[in-house]
């Protein structure tokens, strides 16, 4: 059990929106520029303010991939989970959280310059920048994007016991720079944002931005290997332009009513498999428009064509039935694969795992 491991001696170095921890000693880790360090251990039980702990009087522990952070003489962990903290390459870093929170729990740091796309799948967490207050997460998660233009310093809050699970994309100014993303029309002023102080935006999780994150999340705790980080860079790209989106949306004219209604029927018969082996043209004379206006009022919504965002669908089901047990075959027809072979590519192309992989994760 982690609670019998002897603390470790060495410090850690933590990401504060991620409350990633590492031992320094450790080989072969890359760290962000917006992380510091606390001592490994501490020397009393950590501070109570209103029932949250102050994460600088307590410890670290590692023990079969799982960090734990303990007060002295705890029973349990106060904060225990798996992390993600990668450079995908210089300027744009990910990192990334699945752990439990037992009580609240806070802790100060220093922001480094740059964007930050903080995709919040599960749990709350706030980040409080002098009298500037930001929400992160909520009940139905949040995409937060926000902007340094220098260094700020800060405190994250973790209010209340809870499950938290999220993605962070760190982009420094280089690298924006140098990628000419802010250019695109999708993201149309990207690049203006990124020059205002704490500059902040924030939108709920869309589907199609929920399952990239997700797979982000599953396939940056595998070991790492040159492949692996093409295919975690890849996807980020994929996260960061799809999570994007609400801002090229917000420049465009709304979709009126009944484009909206239009959408919203097509969802729910494409999650019912009401709609199944349909083509498009089936779908648009059903809902009374044309396959170019339905297409591109879908994409306004979802962000993704019908075909693409019904492929990732299916796939986020599959792995959630993995994930609970069922087996490979009896998931790979219910997801519409002939064959698990072909379930199993399907699975590697869109998550970096087989399925018994993701099984394994459940």
């Amino acid at each position: 059990m982690p609670g019998r491991r002897p603390a470790c001696n060495c410090q850690m170095r933590i990401n504060i929106i991620t409350m990633t921890a590492f031992s320094q000693c450790a080989p072969g880790l890359s760290f962000a520029r917006g992380n510091f360090f606390f001592a490994g251990r501490a020397k009393r039980m950590g501070k109570r303010e209103n029932g949250i702990l102050d994460v600088a009087q307590l410890h670290w522990r590692q023990h079969d991939g799982l960090h734990s952070l303990w007060a002295d003489a705890a029973p349990r962990p106060v904060m225990q989970g798996r992390f993600v903290e990668r450079e995908l390459r210089p300027g744009l870093s990910l990192h990334g959280n699945s752990v439990v929170f037992a009580q609240g729990i806070s802790g100060t740091g220093v922001l480094a310059p740059g964007l930050k796309l903080i995709v919040m799948l599960e749990g709350e967490a706030c980040a409080c920048f002098g009298r500037t207050r930001i929400r992160l997460g909520g009940e139905a998660g949040a995409c937060v994007l926000l902007a340094a233009p220098a260094a700020e310093e800060f405190q994250r809050v973790v209010p209340r016991a809870c499950r938290q699970r999220q993605i962070v994309l760190t982009i420094a100014p280089e690298w924006l720079a140098q990628s000419g993303l802010a250019r695109l029309p999708e993201v149309a002023g990207l690049e203006a944002l990124q020059g205002q102080s704490l500059a902040c935006r924030r939108w709920p999780v869309a589907p199609p931005v929920r399952q990239l994150a997700e797979c982000l999340l599953a396939a940056g705790q595998q070991q790492a290997s040159p492949w692996r980080q093409l295919q975690l860079e890849s996807r980020a790209l994929d996260l960061l332009q799809a999570a994007l989106m609400p801002l090229a949306d917000a420049e465009a004219p709304p979709l009126d009513p009944r484009g909206r209604q239009r959408v919203q029927q097509l969802l729910e018969w494409l999650h019912s498999g009401e709609a199944a082996g349909w083509s498009l043209a089936q779908m648009a004379r059903a809902l009374g428009t044309n396959p170019t206006t339905l297409q591109r009022q879908f994409r306004s919504q979802t962000g993704r064509s019908i075909v693409d965002y019904l492929r990732h669908y299916r796939l986020a089901e599959a792995r959630r039935q993995l994930q609970q047990g069922l087996p490979v075959t009896t998931v790979a027809l219910e997801a519409g694969y002939s064959s698990p072979a072909n379930f199993a590519t399907a699975c590697k192309r869109e998550f970096g795992l087989t399925p018994r992989e993701l099984a394994r994760l459940g």
